[in-house]
Formats: structure tokens, C-alpha cells, sequence
């Protein structure tokens, strides 16, 4: 009992003395206020650019999907060697560790096939991008992305709706009335939010489709970048791409994920669509060998894409990773001048009976209390910067709409890097404030000396090693842009205007084609300040 209330007593005493550092540290940082503010705005620099960095990262790579248990969540692929397919519409080909290739497109017959039989598995859903669709609404016109899904696609994948529903087994039926589930942003867009919007016509490259249903805000899709703006059945493949025939197992084009049931064994449901898959090659004229089938862990999508698109992030990743360096090795650099100039101080404080840990902990309280101040701005600073380096980071389609945000993922990264900095910073200072002795430090300070910062020369050097290599890499880096600015592209660049215009997807074929191309450029040299109309490419 008596070693109990002991104990107490004792916590209650440390909580005490580190509530005294604390306040104690707030005090001397205010009397310093040209150090406070250099180290915090130094700190944020280096904070700030690196939370933004991986705010990218984080939204394009590691954050799961916003639909109900993610985890459970499998991306369908197969795997094999010497792939010999008729019709194959996908990604590129990727290779396993094992150097297999792995692939996550099947012909339709492969998805009905592990839909139906398929063991450990609650839905198999299947879809296929649309890009670059002539969309029609309410007399405007413009250019989306969508997805052709198959009919237990939400219901496996996770629905959110703001208005209506989604499909259901009818929907998918040949010969149904065509259907659409439109996003939030296509309603926002072409509806201007009418609640009315259900049962309206919207035509998708000249074919009619009525409007079912409406996503909510907050629904994003699996691909990356949230591409589709609108989905439709697979039923309307021969109006929408009819050169992939559904009852064709020679077009290999879906994409196939799955909704493990809760605790199921993957191990086995993987062996189970194994099977299957040898039977879809034997229906098949398509050979792979040694095929098998591989699932993916599907909470963040397809991630064949997404690890492709945040190579360039790591790398820059890396390299503000550097400039936090730098921004540490000067803080711990103002600590050992600010320390030389506090060694009076620190040894009267030890000369009274203060503890070496009682001075390193004192040292490593200022330096956090800098390393919350340089990351809270840092905060800020990300916030900002993230929407100012979106349109420069990501330029790959007008249509991607990427969630950059900072959400917990985030916060946590900054919070390591509060530590790190604390750590990096203030540790090597504070072993050395505390390791003064005490009657070298009470003497005259004019007859100690300015003492020497071996230690300081040290870090100086680092800061001057990686600042070299920065601007060294910043250099070739200008003088790259500099060069495809300057370089010559055999014509004249100068007031070109380069846009797309596809009126194959408008439903114009043959003759009609070149009648719409002609018309289309006599009324373009008919504008005042028009030279010159060609086009490269004509489908």
C-alpha cells in the first residue's frame, strides 16, 4: 500500500517538473524571438514540402478505397508465361516476382465463370473504361469518362447515392432499356442538381441511356484518378464497343475484382478461379503457359496503374526528404550556438543540483516545442501547396479527379516527422548542454573563451554537402526543361491550337466521316485569324 501510494506520488512529481520544463521552455524561447522564428519557419519549410510530397503519395497509392470493408476487396489476375491471346485490350503486361506475367483482363466468359462457381467469394464483379465519350444533356455536349459494369457491380463493389438506385439483375439483360448511374459531378454538370434528374435522357456517343440513379459526392470508383463519370450495363456492349463481343471468349478486355465472404480462406478461393481459369483457356483459342491466377490485394483498386503514376512521387519524396535534412542540421546548429551561449546558465543550474537528463530533457522540450510550432505551419503551408502543385504534379488527363487531402495517413507522417526532427535536431545540443562541467562553466565568461563547435563544424558540413547536391541537381534540372523549351520540333510551334475531336464516337461512320472532317475545317478557315486547318489522325 505504502509502495503504491509511492509510486503515485512520484508520477504526480514528474508530471509536475514536466509541465515546469515546459513553461520554462516557452519562457526562453520568448526571450529569443529572432531564433524562434528562423527554427519554426525553417522547420516548416522542410515539414511542409514533405507532407505535401506524400499527400500524393498517400491519395494516389496508400489510401484504401470509401466503400464498406476495403479489405475485403481482390483485384482478379492471371499469371502464366508465353501469353498468346487474338484480342487483348488492357495495361501492359506487368511480371511477378517469380517472373511470371500477370495480366487483369479476361474475356466475359471468365467473369461469368467465377461469378457462378467461384468459391470464398460473396460477388465477382467486372468492368471496362470507356474514355473520351460524346455526352449529350439537356442541349450541352461535352467529352467524359465511364465505366461499363456488370450488373452486381455496386452491389459487390459498395454503392453511396444521392438520388435513385443503382442496377439490378434486369438491367443487364440483352435488350433491356438502357440504363445509367451518373456521378454527382455529371449531375452537378449537366443536370445543374435537379432532383428531377431521374428518368431523363442522357445520349452516350448518339445512343440514348435514362438515368436511373445518382451517385453521392463522396462515391469514388477503383480506378485511379476516379475516372468514370457515369456507368452503364455491360448489355450495352454492341452499341458501345462492339468490336468485344460478349459471347467472344477470343477478346480478352474485362477487368475482374471480387468480394471475399467473411473468413474465407484465399488461399483456396484463389485455387478455385485457378480451375476455372484452365477451362476458360480450353473454350478458348488464346494459350498461356503454366496460367494460373493471382489475387490482388484490392482495398486501393488496380494497383498496377497507380504504383506507375507514383514512381515520380517516391523519387521527389527522396529528394525533399533531403531538404528536411538540411533544414534539421540548422536548427541543431542554432541549438549548439544558442547552447555555447547558455553554458553559464547550465552550469549554475548543475552546480545547484540539477541532473544531466533533467538538462537533456529540458534541451529536447525547447526542441519540440519548435518541431510542433515548424509543423503546425507546416500544416498550413501543405494545404496551399498541394492545391498549387496539383495541376503541375499530375497534367496526365483533364478528367482525373485525385482526393489530396490530409487525412489521417497524413497527419501521422507529420507527426513522425515532429519526432524526427525533435530527435535530429535537439539530441546531439542537448548532450552536449548537459555534459558541461561546472567549474569551467562559473568562470568569467571573458576569461573562458568563445568555445569551440567541433560538432557544429560538423553539421555545417553536412548542410553544405547536401545543399551542393541539391542546387547541383536542381541545375541539370532547369537546364533539361531549358533544353525541350528551346528544342526544335521541325515546324513552327508559334500559335498552333491543338484539341481533340473524334466524330467516330459521335456515331458518324464512312462517308460521313469525311463529310463531317471537311465541313469541320471549311468552318474553322472561315474564322478570322485562321491560317491553316489540318488533321494528323482521322478515325
Amino acid at each position: 500500500m505504502v509502495s503504491t501510494q509511492f509510486q503515485r506520488i512520484s508520477y504526480h512529481s514528474s508530471l509536475i517538473t514536466i509541465f515546469q520544463d515546459i513553461r520554462f521552455g516557452f519562457r526562453m524561447l520568448k526571450k529569443s524571438p529572432v531564433f524562434t522564428i528562423i527554427a519554426v519557419l525553417t522547420l516548416a519549410l522542410g515539414i511542409g514540402i514533405n507532407t505535401t510530397i506524400f499527400s500524393f503519395l498517400n491519395g494516389i497509392l496508400l489510401r484504401s478505397l470509401p466503400v464498406p470493408n476495403p479489405h475485403e476487396l481482390r483485384v482478379v489476375n492471371w499469371t502464366g508465361l508465353n501469353a498468346r491471346m487474338d484480342y487483348y485490350t488492357g495495361n501492359a503486361m506487368g511480371h511477378t516476382s517469380a517472373g511470371q506475367s500477370y495480366s487483369g483482363s479476361f474475356p466475359h466468359s471468365a467473369y461469368r465463370l467465377f461469378r457462378d462457381k467461384g468459391e470464398g467469394f460473396s460477388d465477382v464483379f467486372a468492368f471496362f473504361p470507356l474514355t473520351s465519350v460524346t455526352t449529350h444533356a439537356r442541349g450541352m455536349a461535352w467529352t467524359v469518362d465511364g465505366l461499363m459494369v456488370s450488373e452486381n457491380f455496386f452491389s459487390g463493389y459498395g454503392e453511396r447515392m444521392a438520388l435513385g438506385r443503382t442496377f439490378v439483375p434486369g438491367d443487364d439483360r440483352i435488350g433491356a432499356e438502357p440504363t445509367a448511374v451518373i456521378t454527382y459531378r455529371l449531375w452537378e454538370r449537366g443536370f445543374d442538381l435537379d432532383p428531377h434528374a431521374l428518368g431523363q435522357v442522357i445520349t452516350l456517343n448518339k445512343k440514348p441511356f435514362t438515368v436511373i440513379g445518382v451517385l453521392s459526392k463522396d462515391f469514388a470508383g477503383p480506378q485511379i484518378g476516379d475516372l468514370a463519370d457515369f456507368y452503364i450495363p455491360l448489355s450495352a456492349q454492341p452499341q458501345m464497343v462492339p468490336d468485344y463481343p460478349l459471347e467472344s471468349s477470343k477478346h480478352w478486355w474485362l477487368q475482374i475484382m471480387g468480394r471475399l465472404t467473411p473468413g474465407a480462406n484465399e488461399e483456396r478461393a484463389q485455387a478455385s478461379l485457378a480451375v476455372l481459369f484452365q477451362q476458360v483457356l480450353a473454350d478458348s483459342t488464346s494459350t498461356i503457359d503454366q496460367p494460373g491466377i493471382w489475387l490482388e490485394d484490392g482495398s486501393r483498386g488496380p494497383l498496377q496503374l497507380r504504383k506507375r503514376v507514383s514512381q515520380p512521387f517516391w523519387i521527389l519524396l527522396a529528394l525533399v526528404g533531403f531538404v528536411l535534412v538540411i533544414a534539421c542540421a540548422n536548427l541543431a546548429c542554432l541549438f549548439l550556438v544558442r547552447g555555447a551561449a547558455r553554458r553559464h546558465e547550465m552550469a549554475i543550474r548543475t552546480a545547484i543540483g540539477a541532473g544531466r537528463w533533467r538538462l537533456i530533457r529540458q534541451s529536447l522540450i525547447e526542441s519540440l516545442l519548435l518541431s510542433i510550432a515548424g509543423a503546425g505551419l507546416g500544416l498550413l503551408f501543405a494545404l496551399w501547396l498541394k492545391d498549387f502543385l496539383l495541376g503541375f504534379l499530375i497534367p496526365i488527363k483533364e478528367n482525373l479527379h485525385f482526393d489530396i487531402k490530409l487525412d489521417t495517413n497524413v497527419l501521422l507522417f507529420t507527426l513522425g516527422l515532429t519526432v524526427i526532427t525533435t530527435v535530429f535536431s535537439g539530441l546531439l545540443p542537448a548532450f552536449r548542454a548537459a555534459w558541461i562541467d561546472p567549474a569551467e562553466g562559473l568562470k568569467d565568461r571573458a576569461a573562458v573563451g568563445v568555445p569551440r563547435l567541433r560538432l557544429g563544424k560538423f553539421l555545417v558540413s553536412i548542410q553544405a554537402g547536401l545543399s551542393v547536391l541539391l542546387v547541383v541537381g536542381a541545375g541539370l534540372l532547369i537546364q533539361t526543361f531549358v533544353n525541350l523549351k528551346t528544342l526544335d520540333p521541325g515546324f513552327d510551334a508559334d500559335n498552333v491550337l491543338l484539341f481533340h475531336l473524334n466524330a467516330a464516337q459521335a456515331g458518324y461512320t464512312d462517308r460521313q466521316l469525311v463529310d463531317f472532317y471537311e465541313q469541320t475545317q471549311e468552318s474553322l478557315m472561315a474564322i478570322p485569324g485562321i491560317e491553316s486547318v489540318a488533321f494528323p489522325t482521322c478515325h
